[in-house]
């Protein structure tokens, strides 16, 4: 029994961190969020869903599940973004190792009239 439990517990957790780094921007409930790095890391997610979308498609040529899509992902970030303003400080976003990136996302996503 302590065999299969060593086996288990490792093979669980796999599992649940695999499970948690493919959850669809539109899914990620604010609940879950328990850092402010983890604020940042969701609002990048959100960021990556739709720059992918339109890195397929011309705006243009989206269907309209398509764009009922980017609206609610689009929705989500903002959602995401009051939640983190409200609970965190500037300084603090600043200090998530990942702020750079999610930055540069913000730039080109915002850059491009994507809104």
């Amino acid at each position: 029994m302590i065999k299969l439990t060593k086996i288990a517990n490792p093979i669980f957790a796999i599992t649940l961190l695999v499970s948690s780094c493919h959850t669809k921007p539109e899914d990620i409930k604010l609940n879950d969020l328990k850092s402010v790095c983890e604020y940042v890391e969701a609002m990048e997610q959100v960021i990556d869903a739709d720059i992918k979308l339109m890195k397929e498609r011309d705006i243009s040529m989206l269907s309209d599940d398509e764009r009922a899509y980017r609206k609610d992902i689009r929705k989500k970030l903002m959602e995401i973004a009051k939640a983190a303003e409200k609970k965190y400080s500037i300084a603090e976003v600043n200090e998530c190792e990942n702020f750079e990136s999610f930055k540069e996302k913000f730039k080109q996503y915002e850059g491009k009239n994507r809104w």
